[in-house]
């Protein structure tokens, strides 16, 4: 996915959404290669965060299946904040 630059508030000009979803334990960057322009953050909880845009609900879905067909449990999803790029 393209990246956007400056501030992120939730929705890019091209109608996707950003979101942040936080998993369970630590997760290798390696295991989401197949997400391409996602951000994976080890958090200080011992939890990952998952972070990129979404083009629309389906995309959202299949990113869903690929996290649960890796058995790894999501403890919280968020969209539609601002956040500042590098």
């Amino acid at each position: 996915m393209t990246r956007e630059t400056g501030n992120v508030t939730g929705q890019g000009q091209d109608g996707r959404d950003w979101y942040e979803i936080e998993v369970e334990g630590r997760v290798s960057p390696g295991w989401f290669d197949s997400l391409d322009g996602w951000e994976i953050t080890p958090l200080m909880s011992g939890n990952t965060l998952i972070s990129g845009w979404i083009v629309d609900q389906p995309a959202l879905h299949g990113l869903f299946a690929r996290i649960r067909d890796m058995n790894v449990k999501i403890i919280s999803l968020k969209n539609g904040f601002t956040r500042k790029r590098p």
